[in-house]
């Protein structure tokens, strides 16, 4: 399971760049290092499950979370590219595309304020669980849950622009 990460939210030019450089070099260039590391003993055994993590930030853009954004849309298509490609070899992978859920990554990415990180969250163990169910039923893409499915589902019939101000004015009212 490759499932480092970390977010950073804020307006682009006032974030690091330094923790941004090494947010896109842990998703995505140690993510493909790992995975390419595993896979070739993987394929000579013709058996294995790659899970890779990436977000439901990962199906859309996310206007002061838009490099977290933009490297999760990386592990999406990495890792369904790369399903693709292992069809048939014994070697399966999986993308989890989990929401909010209880960490500390709210914390760490200044998230706190933001709505969907508000209420009852799922725990990290629930999301793992279910993350790992449905890896082992060979399932390519996983959300986890039915209404983030309809959520998404409903956004691809809706024009970018409607769902990057939406997405813009719910991370504007982390500060309120």
């Amino acid at each position: 399971m490759n499932n480092a990460g970390f977010g950073v939210c804020g307006r682009f030019d006032e974030t690091d760049i330094k923790e941004e450089v090494g947010m896109i070099q842990l998703h995505a260039i140690a993510l493909v290092e790992l995975t390419k590391f595993f896979v070739r003993d993987m394929l000579d055994r013709k058996k294995g499950k790659i899970l890779n993590i990436a977000s439901l930030a990962a199906f859309q853009p996310m206007p002061f979370f838009n490099v977290y954004a933009a490297t999760k849309a990386f592990v999406l298509s990495f890792s369904e590219s790369l399903a693709s490609e292992l069809q048939g070899t014994g070697v399966t992978v999986s993308v989890f595309c989990p929401g909010a859920f209880q960490s500390g990554f709210q914390q760490r990415a200044r998230l706190e304020n933001v709505p969907i990180y508000q209420g009852k969250l799922p725990t990290a163990e629930e999301i793992a669980e279910i993350g790992y169910r449905e890896m082992k039923k060979n399932k390519r893409v996983i959300i986890p849950e039915w209404k983030f499915k309809i959520l998404l589902f409903i956004a691809r019939f809706l024009p970018r622009n409607v769902v990057t101000q939406t997405n813009k004015s719910l991370m504007t009212k982390r500060n309120s």
